[in-house]
């Protein structure tokens, strides 16, 4: 396993990551579609992150209906950056600033002015 000043990197960090979001989330995923036609994007977010935090998944996912049947739920009307900040909340507990999000890809000073995640909300 690859460390640096005992901090893992690399795909060691990766794989642990997975282990640790598996072992928090369980290991069942869903497809959310957002968007439709050429346009729409692809999303694989677990199913009990979904159901903790929205009564619409806790219902769209139940057997009963096509959406809990084929394990995917489509997002005709949905804009693909808001719910990705949607999916960032339920993995990171929080909405990153772009400063957090700076700093966590290596800039020491964090010098970004403006807060892109603000900004993206804004507009929805």
């Amino acid at each position: 396993m690859a460390t640096t000043k005992g901090a893992v990197t690399g795909a060691s960090a990766l794989s642990i990551r997975g282990r640790m979001d598996e072992a928090r989330c369980g290991n069942e995923s869903i497809k959310v579609v957002i968007g439709e036609g050429d346009t729409a994007q692809t999303l694989y977010i677990h199913t009990s992150l979904l159901e903790k935090h929205s009564d619409f998944f806790v219902v769209a996912l139940r057997e009963e209906w096509k959406e809990g049947q084929e394990r995917m739920v489509e997002l005709k009307n949905a804009n693909f950056e808001t719910f990705t900040i949607f999916k960032n909340f339920l993995y990171e507990g929080r909405i990153l600033s772009s400063k957090e999000e700076t700093r966590r890809e290596g800039s020491a000073d964090g010098s970004k002015t403006h807060d892109k995640e603000w900004a993206r909300i804004s507009r929805c």
